[in-house]
């Protein structure tokens, strides 16, 4: 995201988000975190990016993450190019992560199945 966005008010940040590029309005990563994150059970809140969002389910829009994908190869870039996850120069990340969440995951013939409950996974 253009720096001069952070300057803007918060109702007009998220159109600054978004304009990079046409991935950037996308999906690009579902994270969920339950319980037993030891993150997620010290409390604290680090101030850095990387551990707090270990720490409650977040989803995002903008850059997928290819890294756990099959056919990923970090030593070779070019293996990035035919993934068949979401490219944009943004990547935001939203937690939704609270003691009350459920999320169901639904299967391509659009049956339902908890996955995560209460911060539990069901899994």
């Amino acid at each position: 995201m253009p720096r001069a966005a952070y300057a803007l008010p918060r109702r007009r940040r998220r159109p600054a988000q978004l304009a990079p590029d046409d991935g950037a309005s996308r999906l690009g990563e579902v994270a969920l975190v339950d319980d037993t994150s030891p993150l997620q059970r010290s409390g604290f809140l680090f101030y850095d990016r990387l551990l707090d969002e270990s720490a409650a389910s977040h989803i995002a829009w903008g850059d997928g993450i290819p890294d756990g994908h099959l056919d990923y190869d970090p030593q070779r870039p070019e293996t990035l190019d035919d993934l068949p996850i979401n490219r944009s120069a943004t990547h935001v990340d939203f937690m939704i992560g609270r003691p009350d969440l459920t999320v169901t995951g639904i299967s391509r013939d659009c049956t339902g199945r908890v996955i995560l409950e209460g911060e539990r996974s069901a899994l």
